[in-house]
C-alpha cells in the first residue's frame, strides 16, 4: 500500500553561546509547551481562515543550536522560550537519546529528521561550537561562499529537497542569503500509514462551518468506525480523539474539536496550562475501559504553509537574537552577528490510507451508547505525536474548507 505524505518539511533561520550545569530535564514537556506557545502565536496572526501546518520541533531544534553559541539576555530569552534550564548538558543528553528514538525503525510509520549548518567561508565557526552541534545535534556543516547568492541558494535548496524526499524543492531564494554569515536549516520527513485505514468509498462531500455555526464551505468528509481512544476534555472545553498510525503504537494523530461556542484559539490558551501526554494517558486510560466503537467523520485534508516566524517568536520572548544592536551570539563565531529572519515551510496531507509530513485532566467520558460521534466539520486542532517520548513533532489547525485540496 502506498502512504500518503504526511508531512515533510524544512525549516530555516539564518545569519546569525555554549553554557553548562546538570539539571534534570523533560524534553519532551519542553517542547510540547513551545509547539503550544508558537501554534498560538502564530494562530493570533493569520486570520480565522488560514489552514496551518507547522513543525515546532524543527524550529525548537533550529533554537537550541543558536542557543548553545548565544550569551547574556539572548541565552536568557532563548532558554525561557524553550523551557531549557541554562545548563545544557542535560539538553544534550536527553536531545541525542530522543533523537535516537524518533530514529528506530516502525511499523507503518517513518520518521526522519537533519540539520544543516552552512557557515561563511569568511568566518570560522568556533571549535567548541562545531563540536556540540556535531556530537549531539548531529548536524552536518559546509562552508559557503554568500557572494556568490545563487550557487549558495541552490547548494542550500539541495539539501533541504533531499532531507524531505523532494517535497520542499526550494525553501530560499537567492536574495534571502546575500551578505548572509551563517544559514541554519531543520528539516522533518513524517509518512504514515493509519492503523486503520479510512474506507474510501465511505468517502462523501459535507459542508464544514466556522465557529459561528455558518456554512463555508464543503469538504470531502472520510468516515471510519473503531473504537479509537476518545473522550470529553472540559477544562479545554473540547472532545479529543487519538488516531494511530502503524502497529507498534509509537506515533499517532491527537486531534481537539471544540464543543459548544469554544474556538481553536481558546483551547491553545488553555491547552498552555495542560499536558498533551497527560491528555494521551487519559485517553489511553478510558480506551482500556471503554472499547465500544466511535463514529468517526474526518476531512481530507492537504496545507502547506510558508511563515516568517520572526514575529511569533518574538512576541514569545525571543528579541535580542533579531536585534542587530544587542545580540550576543559570541559562542558561534568571534564576530557580533545576528538573527536576520526564521522562515518555515511545512505541508501536511492526511487521507484514507494515512498522512505525509515534511513535521489535562477533568476528562469526561461520554455515555457510549449509541456510540458517539466525533463530527470534524468545524475548525479543530491537530497535533502528531511521537508516543514513545511523548513529543510533538507536528502541529496545526484546519479552518478553511477553501483550501484543503
Amino acid at each position: 500500500m502506498i502512504l500518503k505524505p504526511y508531512i515533510p518539511w524544512g525549516t530555516i533561520l539564518f545569519y546569525a553561546g555554549i553554557i553548562y550545569t546538570q539539571e534534570k530535564f523533560n524534553i519532551a514537556e519542553s517542547i510540547n509547551k513551545f509547539s503550544i506557545d508558537l501554534l498560538h502565536a502564530t494562530a493570533s496572526h493569520a486570520n480565522d481562515v488560514t489552514n496551518i501546518a507547522l513543525s515546532p520541533f524543527t524550529i525548537w531544534t533550529l533554537l537550541s543550536i543558536i542557543a548553545e553559541g548565544s550569551y547574556d539576555s539572548t541565552a536568557d530569552q532563548l532558554n525561557k522560550a524553550l523551557r531549557q534550564p541554562q545548563n545544557k548538558n542535560s539538553v544534550r543528553d536527553t536531545y541525542q537519546r530522543l533523537g535516537s528514538s524518533l530514529g528506530m525503525k516502525s511499523d507503518g510509520a517513518e520518521f526522519e529528521t537533519s540539520t544543516g549548518i552552512f557557515p561563511s567561508e569568511e568566518y570560522k565557526i568556533k571549535e567548541k561550537f562545531r563540536s556540540v552541534i556535531k556530537q549531539f545535534y548531529n548536524s552536518s556543516i559546509q562552508s559557503m561562499n554568500y557572494n556568490d547568492a545563487n550557487s549558495a541558494a541552490s547548494t542550500i535548496n539541495k539539501y533541504v529537497s533531499s532531507a524531505t524526499k523532494n517535497r520542499i524543492p526550494n525553501l530560499i531564494n537567492p536574495h534571502d542569503v546575500v551578505n548572509a554569515k551563517l544559514f541554519l536549516t531543520t528539516t522533518m520527513y513524517f509518512k504514515g500509514q493509519w492503523q486503520v485505514p479510512f474506507n474510501q468509498t465511505a468517502t462523501r462531500p459535507a459542508d464544514f462551518f466556522n465557529e459561528n455555526k455558518n456554512k463555508i464551505g464543503t469538504v470531502d468528509m472520510m468516515y471510519q468506525s473503531y473504537p479509537y481512544p476518545y473522550g470529553r476534555l472540559d477544562k479545554l472545553k473540547a472532545f479529543a480523539l487519538e488516531l494511530p498510525y502503524g502497529f507498534d503504537d509509537q506515533f499517532s494523530m491527537l486531534i481537539l474539536l471544540p464543543r459548544g461556542a469554544q474556538t481553536t484559539q481558546n483551547i491553545l490558551n488553555a491547552l498552555k496550562g495542560e499536558s498533551i501526554t497527560d491528555i494521551l494517558a487519559l485517553l489511553n486510560r478510558n480506551h482500556q475501559k471503554f472499547d465500544d466503537n466511535i463514529n468517526v467523520s474526518l476531512p481530507k485534508f492537504k496545507i502547506t504553509s510558508d511563515f516568517n516566524m520572526d514575529t511569533p517568536l518574538y512576541e514569545m520572548g525571543i528579541k535580542d537574537m533579531f536585534d542587530s544592536q544587542r545580540a550576543n551570539l559570541l559562542g558561534i563565531f568571534n564576530h557580533y552577528v545576528y538573527v536576520s529572519r526564521i522562515i518555515q515551510k511545512a505541508e501536511i496531507e492526511v487521507d484514507e490510507e494515512g498522512t505525509v509530513a515534511t513535521a489535562a485532566g477533568g476528562a469526561v467520558i461520554l455515555n457510549r451508547i449509541p456510540p458517539p460521534n466525533f463530527l470534524a466539520n468545524r475548525p479543530f486542532l491537530y497535533f502528531i505525536v511521537h508516543k514513545t517520548s511523548g513529543t510533538v513533532i507536528f502541529a496545526g489547525r484546519v479552518s478553511n474548507p477553501q483550501t484543503l485540496r
